[in-house]
């Protein structure tokens, strides 16, 4: 049975008008649509009448040279399929697969043609081809060195951050096994737990280990090492983030240093009081290294956190550029990894800030005579927004005139009362400032009626970023206890705190006279 009779055969009127599929029957000499299907009526806007008495000329965007060009193809079975772009009522123009054929209709040779609106599918390529250009734009424009490497660890591609790093160009390090780059020390562990990666036992591991540069300098990295998988969840590649924590090493190092300084001085305190003149000749040398290296520890910090601003900006510059331009062209699982990046980047400057105000605490400052009540005064008032909204309520008892230094102790009252109003209960917040005159120093306190802290927390929340509860219930970065416990020892004083869950907190420091 040749195609004809076949169509002769068929159920016409049944296919033609109950599929959902986009069908048209055209004049193949004239163009003109003989019959459409509903579903054509409903895929080009038009009603059946409308339809009817138009040409294909009318619908297809193409050249009308062209479209009878390529009308002839389908009538002497040149070709059968083609993709053209269709002209809808309302004046979109969707891309469309088109299948034609001959059909005998009612002795007349016209050309059917199945259309299927390609429309989603051109925007899912789209898609495709945007997550693409975002995938390119994060791995190559990223602070963190990254390489995809092949199962057999041989590198495949790499960025600028990493190729700066190791100091090689793309092109060498393409040529270069990971383990000649690699620590020999740090190398075994990293091939095992690579091992373990390829073996399917882990998705992926970390670890810090040290790498050779070019020029033989040793550098610190944080290495994130992940498993590439495909959508059958078959693992074709390996990405490698490396961090470079150079500048965390050498502060470890400045940590131990004023370790040794320590244990050198209780070496020079189980010393016989007859050596009394060479104890104070090493006291008064390891003063001067303590007092050097804790300078040289607050230089670093300044600069180090200083320095870390300008790539951060461009992290945030970039992440936000990425959100404006292909914010509308990506799923839903995209759009929250760049607003989780977005969220983390700015976290970042936060803790920046943070650790650069911190660092400012140790400088030199000039210490006068401060009546603390206009302190307080000030203070109250510049937290006056914060007051208001939540509703809550600051007192102070008589406070003393203290030798001080104005900005610290402004700087010091402010965080205690706005962690006070921060980790409030829900019932309007109270903060009372008082104080009491010791033998030799100004005992400060102030209370709240806030959420308390656990008696095995209390020391811990004067460490720098030390935080007792997740961003999600409390914003901040953890760091105001502790720039108050330095301002605090910046004037020669103590500060600790006492608490019950529930009942509030009380915080005391104290300021010598």
């Amino acid at each position: 049975m040749d195609e004809k009779s076949q169509f002769k055969s068929m159920d016409y009127q049944g296919l033609f008008r109950n599929d959902h599929t986009v069908m048209l029957i055209i004049n193949p000499k004239s163009g003109r649509i003989i019959d459409a299907n509903p579903a054509a009526v409903n895929f080009y806007g038009y009603n059946r009448e409308e339809l009817v008495n138009m040409s294909i000329h009318e619908i297809n965007v193409l050249d009308p040279d062209i479209i009878d060009e390529q009308m002839l193809q389908a009538e002497n079975k040149n070709k059968n399929h083609f993709i053209f772009k269709h002209r809808l009522a309302d004046g979109r123009i969707c891309d469309v697969d088109v299948y034609s054929g001959l059909i005998d209709y009612e002795g007349e040779e016209l050309l059917y043609s199945i259309v299927h609106d390609r429309t989603d599918q051109n925007n899912a390529l789209v898609k495709l081809r945007n997550n693409e250009e975002l995938f390119r734009l994060i791995f190559e424009q990223s602070p963190l060195g990254a390489c995809i490497m092949s199962l057999d660890f041989k590198p495949l591609k790499m960025n600028n951050a990493l190729c700066n790093m190791l100091g090689y160009s793309k092109e060498e390090l393409l040529t270069r096994k990971f383990t000649e780059d690699t620590h020999p020390d740090d190398l075994d562990m990293d091939l095992e737990l690579r091992k373990q990666l390829v073996a399917g036992m882990i998705d992926d591991y970390h670890l810090e280990k040290r790498y050779i540069h070019f020029n033989g300098e040793i550098i610190w990295g944080n290495v994130n090492v992940s498993a590439i998988k495909d959508q059958n969840n078959r693992l074709v590649k390996i990405l490698v983030l490396v961090e470079d924590i150079n500048r965390q090493k050498q502060m470890e190092k400045l940590f131990l240093k004023r370790t040794d300084k320590l244990d050198s001085i209780r070496q020079i305190l189980d010393l016989k009081m007859e050596d009394n003149e060479e104890v104070e000749n090493r006291l008064k040398q390891l003063i001067k290294e303590l007092k050097m290296s804790n300078q040289e520890l607050e230089r670093f910090a300044y600069v180090s956190s200083h320095d870390l601003k300008e790539p951060l900006r461009m992290i945030i510059s970039f992440l936000q550029l990425l959100k404006s331009r292909y914010y509308n062209n990506l799923d839903q699982d995209a759009n929250d990894f760049i607003d989780f990046a977005v969220e983390g980047a700015q976290r970042m400057d936060m803790m920046i800030n943070d650790l650069l105000q911190f660092s400012r605490v140790g400088n030199e400052r000039d210490f006068k005579y401060l009546d603390c009540e206009i302190v307080v005064r000030n203070t109250i008032s510049n937290l006056s927004q914060l007051i208001e909204n939540n509703d809550a309520t600051v007192v102070h008892g008589a406070l003393p005139k203290i030798h001080a230094n104005e900005e610290l102790m402004a700087q010091l009252f402010q965080n205690l009362i706005g962690n006070a109003i921060k980790y409030r209960r829900d019932v309007k917040p109270h903060i009372s400032i008082d104080s009491s005159e010791k033998e030799e120093d100004y005992l400060f306190s102030v209370s709240d009626n806030g959420i308390g802290i656990e008696k095995q927390h209390l020391d811990r929340i004067f460490t720098v970023f030390q935080r007792l509860h997740s961003r999600e219930e409390y914003e901040g970065t953890g760091i105001g206890l502790a720039i108050s416990k330095k301002i605090v020892q910046q004037h020669n004083g103590k500060i600790w705190a006492k608490s019950e869950p529930g009942l509030g907190t009380t915080f005391y420091f104290t300021i010598p006279k």
